[in-house]
């Protein structure tokens, strides 16, 4: 039988340069190490100690380097007011700062596979609240409405200063609507108004330790 010409071989190409540019950010990684260590021997000084973050109550170490994949249960915190998105029967809003059924999306994308069920910066993606409903941009209007993954559904997941690899918790994004806008929270409710990306469009990415 005819074996595939690489390991993203019967991906799609989009898939398959995202997988070759984390692929080579780690040998890369891998290689200063190596060498780095290599230095350390050859001067007969001790094997140095890796750095140790300190740990918070917001931001536990152990949740850094948490990669999102496709289908994570997922929250989104607004930037400017530290508030948690949540839905309750259609509407997106912003209220509470903690983690509930009411704040937990499951984020989706089009593609499938092993290399695809990563998400990526400037992948398109699907937000689906606790209801089932997926959320959609009608105009300024942005509701969790019903369950089409069509373009109305459709945002692109833009990152702020994004590093090579997949999505990870803590990221802070930008989603962009079908209409060119981007989602914000004004007034404590979910709208798509402007293009700017500031505070008010930002909002971290935060995956749970437990299910949802």
């Amino acid at each position: 039988s005819h074996s595939p010409a690489g390991a993203g071989a019967g991906l799609p190409r989009a898939c398959r340069r995202r997988a070759a540019v984390s692929e080579m950010a780690g040998v890369v990684g891998r290689l200063a190490v190596v060498l780095g260590l290599a230095c350390w021997h050859a001067q007969g000084l001790p094997r140095p100690e890796a750095p140790t973050r300190p740990k918070t109550r917001s931001d536990p170490a152990e949740d850094e380097g948490l990669v999102i994949h496709n289908g994570d249960v997922i929250f989104l915190r607004h930037k400017m007011s530290g508030k948690v998105v949540d839905v309750e029967g259609i509407h997106l809003r912003a209220r509470k700062s903690g983690h509930g059924t009411r704040q937990a999306f499951k984020l989706e994308k089009p593609e499938v596979g092993e290399v695809c069920g990563n998400i990526y910066a400037f992948d398109r993606v699907f937000l689906r609240a606790h209801t089932g409903m997926r959320v959609g941009v009608d105009g300024e209007v942005v509701a969790a409405a019903d369950s089409n993954r069509g373009p109305r559904q459709e945002l692109l997941l833009e990152v702020l200063e994004s590093r090579p690899g997949p999505l990870r918790h803590g990221a802070v994004v930008f989603l962009r609507a079908h209409t060119g806008m981007n989602v914000e929270i004004f007034g404590g409710v979910a709208k798509a108004r402007f293009r700017k990306q500031g505070a008010a469009q930002a909002f971290t990415i935060e995956k749970p330790r437990s299910s949802y």
